[in-house]
């Protein structure tokens, strides 16, 4: 059974990728999503990966390597700036907030940053595209990230999007919720 936001987001991303398409990991950690995304897309598709803290880069960079995964570029920068590499239309974007697991729990994303990356990521995703937002709320700044990304979703057009929220309902009121966006096709 599944047991967490990610494994969910997981099934999305599976049904909704295929190859050759092109993706974005918009929060690189130890690589599990960038890996996860550049199966789906395969040799034909690509992913682009974000990520600002350097360790986070060098543990991808060896997850793909140990899966011979070259369809990637890891970009070590700010989602914020995702305009200044990703040019193209793209199918899927994954959002996995917080901060990278087994390092420094001080530097989180913001809901500044996400907010500006996530409207540029609606923009640039096709129609029929989706995003999936893994939102954790127990570390500092969590809750407040999660409801500036709620109300800024709250204002999405219902004719362009459609916009699904998951959470588990006997755990706690912090428990990681997931949100999933998708840009409707006409």
């Amino acid at each position: 059974m599944i047991k967490n936001v990610v494994e969910i987001a997981n099934v999305f991303i599976k049904e909704g990728i295929k190859k050759g398409d092109v993706c974005v990991d918009m929060t690189m950690g130890n690589g599990n999503d960038t890996l996860f995304l550049a199966k789906r897309a395969g040799k034909e598709g690509k992913v682009y990966s974000f990520d600002i803290q350097k360790e986070a880069l060098k543990n991808t960079r060896a997850l793909l390597k140990e899966n011979n995964i070259e369809n990637v570029t890891l970009i070590n920068d700010n989602h914020k700036n995702i305009r200044k590499y990703v040019k193209k239309n793209i199918k899927a974007a994954v959002f996995n907030l917080g901060y990278l697991p087994g390092s420094d729990k001080s530097v989180v994303t913001n809901r500044k940053d996400v907010i500006g990356a996530l409207s540029d990521v609606l923009e640039l995703l096709e129609m029929g595209g989706f995003v999936t937002i893994c939102s954790y709320l127990a570390h500092d700044g969590g809750i407040e990230e999660y409801t500036a990304i709620k109300m800024f979703l709250s204002a999405l057009d219902r004719d362009k999007y459609d916009v699904i929220h998951i959470a588990h309902f006997l755990r706690k009121d912090t428990s990681p919720r997931l949100i999933i966006i998708e840009k409707k096709e006409k």
